[in-house]
């Protein structure tokens, strides 16, 4: 069964959010029907949802690897000499609304936006090929 990207990619940002919510999403291998589950939401879930291989936890950004190293990659990249500053951000909380606050600042938000979309669909292309899930649009 294909999986939707876009409907992937919302899933990932839904599972992404707060982590007081308990956001998970899982994928029907079988239906191609993503399921959501967590605080607020009301859906009817399928009774084998955890102990079926059907179903496929799909990742957080987190799990994709999609944090710091992002971040630092789109600035040695991009705007090395901004490394050092946005690096120490990195070494405390709130690190991504500073990291943020910074790029803002020399112009680089829509800048950042791209890399960061791009790093999120190639991590999605690849987690799909490593659980044979095959994609569409």
């Amino acid at each position: 069964m294909n999986i939707n990207f876009d409907e992937l990619e919302l899933a990932v940002e839904f599972v992404s959010g707060d982590p007081s919510f308990g956001a998970e999403a899982y994928f029907d291998t079988v239906s191609g029907k993503i399921y959501y589950v967590g605080d607020g939401v009301e859906e009817d879930l399928p009774e084998d949802l955890y102990s079926n291989e059907q179903y496929r936890c799909l990742p957080s950004k987190q799990e994709l690897g999609l944090g710091r190293s992002t971040a630092l990659d789109f600035i040695s990249t991009k705007y090395p000499a901004e490394y050092e500053i946005a690096s120490q951000y990195f070494s405390r909380k709130g690190a991504f609304s500073r990291f943020r606050m910074h790029i803002e600042q020399i112009g680089a938000l829509d800048q950042w936006y791209e890399f960061q979309s791009l790093a999120v669909r190639q991590a999605l292309k690849d987690w799909c090929d490593d659980n044979n899930i095959k994609y569409q649009g």
